[in-house]
């Protein structure tokens, strides 16, 4: 009787020990999007972004400010992929040019394009932390020609990602523990061109149920692109930092701020412009 009850008890407090292990520090955090039927989660992004570039000897300045809100509701989710219905809940463009030509608002020519964005929805599908398919793109409705040209080039696959890129990738593909680090990467087209920006992740502590993670990126892209019919050479070149704070339980996002420098330079028409940019973004989720 001795015996069983002590092979008893040692099983037990093994069984205890491993339960106690598998959400600590042993094996790590898992930080990984819910994403289970019927969740819902928001994603607001605000960006403040100035460009600097000089033509002929002369520097030309424009700033460019963007807050973009979002809704999803999880629809259903398998091996398949996760489809999501987003509604743009808020979306504000505005761009000031200190040379413009007259007699142009590029402020009005902005909420008429997006206008009719706010309270419509779309359903796309995550597999692989990617968005894959986009459908429901007659709810948004377009005046113009113009407009429904620019509607169905913002919501592609491929636009998506480069819009909500981070927010589904900055996970990890395993449980790590606090000083781990994992790389993403994600690809921003700029006309034919791509930039590529790779980031590393680093879990720097977890505190009240939030992982944080700091986020160290490189920007680095050569190519070509055609604006306006006429054929530009580009490197880039730059730095993405700041940090992002996950809910553990969920993981879906609940704040992050992150800073974005950029050197570039174009050759056009024989001549080499330098450019730089300079970009601070916010993001406030599920809080």
């Amino acid at each position: 009787m001795k015996k069983i009850i002590g092979i008893f008890t040692a099983v037990v407090s093994a069984a205890l020990l491993m339960a106690a292990c598998s959400g600590g520090s042993k094996d790590g955090y898992v930080i990984k999007m819910r994403l289970a039927k019927g969740d819902t989660f928001v994603n607001n992004i605000n960006m403040d972004m100035d460009m600097s570039l000089s033509v002929m000897g002369m520097n030309q300045q424009m700033k460019m400010l963007m807050d973009i809100g979002s809704h999803f509701d999880v629809l259903d989710s398998s091996a398949a992929g996760q489809q999501l219905k987003m509604t743009y809940t808020n979306m504000k463009m505005k761009m000031d040019m200190a040379m413009k030509a007259p007699n142009v608002n590029t402020d009005s020519i902005m909420d008429e394009a997006t206008r009719g964005i706010v309270g419509k929805s779309i359903v796309i599908t995550i597999k692989d932390k990617k968005v894959t398919n986009v459908t429901g793109m007659d709810s948004i409705g377009a005046q113009d020609e113009a407009s429904r040209a620019m509607m169905e080039k913002m919501f592609t696959p491929e636009s998506l990602n480069q819009t909500f890129g981070m927010m589904f990738n900055v996970y990890p593909d395993k449980p790590v523990k606090i000083g781990d680090s994992w790389d993403a990467e994600n690809e921003v087209e700029m006309g034919s061109m791509k930039m590529k920006v790779k980031t590393t992740y680093t879990l720097a502590g977890v505190k009240d149920g939030l992982a944080e993670l700091t986020m160290n990126g490189t920007i680095n892209s050569t190519g070509s692109m055609n604006q306006g019919g006429m054929d530009m050479n580009m490197d880039m070149k730059g730095s993405q930092k700041g940090r992002m704070y996950v809910k553990l339980e969920t993981g879906y996002i609940n704040k992050g701020n992150y800073d974005m420098n950029i050197d570039a330079s174009m050759d056009a028409m024989g001549q080499k412009i330098p450019m730089t940019l300079e970009g601070k973004y916010s993001i406030v989720g599920n809080q």
